[in-house]
């Protein structure tokens, strides 16, 4: 683990806030931009880079029912449904390993989130550090069973989480005892100052 990542697990020292590049899907559909974007990161001065590790058959289902339809008024609505979007927007599982080596390479430490457990046995084939639960996925208990399975320290992401779902998520990981940190968040990008709620903290 690097001396970063044990400092965010263990307290250990003192030192100003991180600051976490998230790659998501901002590769312009070119694994030469993935690579350029790890070097721009470490260049502008990033702590740590953090991956999307999905596919779009992963995520979701190929279906053109409502309910897998993007909204007219979404600012992705010409993909027209998530398993599009998802299909074009999503990171090629060989560029992740590319992006790993990158990362190592210009000793920036890199993690990822992952979005069902095929992601996780892949990313443990490249000694991820730290797995990062997006707020979405909290409620899905196999998938951060297998993070804690790992033995990896875990963030857990609040954004659209009850504290049922957030006591139900932090249990699972105390039964395998992974270290683990809590994310406040909210799930609006850029956040309203009146949807922070931050007293929920």
């Amino acid at each position: 683990m690097s001396p970063i990542i044990d400092e965010l697990f263990t307290g250990v020292g003192a030192r100003p806030p991180l600051i976490c590049v998230e790659m998501s899907g901002n590769h312009q559909g070119s694994l030469e931009s993935a690579l350029q974007f790890v070097r721009l990161a470490k260049e502008a001065g990033a702590d740590l880079l953090k991956v999307q590790v999905y596919r779009p058959d992963t995520i979701t289902i190929d279906s053109d029912k409502e309910d897998f339809r993007l909204a007219t008024d979404n600012d992705w609505a010409s993909y027209e449904t998530l398993y599009k979007l998802y299909e074009k927007a999503h990171t090629p599982w060989g560029w992740i390993e590319a992006m790993f080596a990158e990362a190592q390479a210009y000793d920036l430490p890199i993690f990822a989130s992952p979005f069902d457990p095929t992601a996780v046995s892949f990313l443990e084939s490249l000694a991820c550090p730290i797995y990062k639960i997006a707020s979405p996925e909290i409620t899905d208990h196999g998938l951060i069973e297998a993070c804690a399975k790992s033995g990896k320290p875990v963030v857990l992401s609040t954004g659209l989480a009850s504290l049922e779902d957030l006591n139900e998520a932090v249990a699972i990981l105390r039964a395998h005892r992974a270290p683990h940190i809590i994310l406040k968040c909210v799930s609006a990008y850029p956040t309203p100052i009146e949807a922070m709620n931050i007293t929920s903290i």
